[in-house]
């Protein structure tokens, strides 16, 4: 077991005693050339995390992006590899996102052009009332 890996996972949230199993998942993660297979997150709550992590981190000059990186995986690996109250805690705030979006945008998120997405995305960084959604989005953005 890698120390330095073991420390960056508990840190994140990784119960100890998930460990060894999420070592393995994070070089599936950073060796595979396929996509991973996801631990917790299903399909769709994967492609809203995926995109929201790209629009928080794109690809630039200086990155690859979010996506490229895998981040949606890595955050999939660290709730599957959490306490059950925060695979619920995730769960519900997307749920609460999608939610808060569609009134703004007129569609899911999902849906909607990059621009619409990013805008939205600054009306939330700009709110100060918190609420489950703007806590999610947060959260993703640390």
């Amino acid at each position: 077991m890698n120390r330095r890996i073991a420390l960056v996972l508990l840190g994140a949230g990784v119960l100890s005693s998930r460990l060894k199993a999420a070592q393995s998942q994070l070089r599936e993660i950073t060796n595979a050339s396929e996509a991973p297979t996801l631990v917790c997150l299903h399909s769709a709550t994967h492609r809203l995390v995926d995109t929201l992590a790209e629009n928080i981190i794109p690809a630039d000059n200086h990155s690859p992006g979010a996506r490229a990186a895998r981040v949606s995986y890595y955050i999939d690996l660290v709730l599957g590899n959490n306490a059950v109250v925060t695979h619920e805690r995730w769960r519900a705030e997307m749920v609460a996102f999608e939610r808060a979006a569609k009134p703004f945008l007129g569609e899911r998120y999902l849906d909607a052009d990059p621009d619409s997405q990013a805008r939205f995305l600054d009306k939330l960084a700009a709110t100060t009332n918190k609420t489950l959604e703007t806590d999610s989005f947060a959260r993703m953005g640390r």
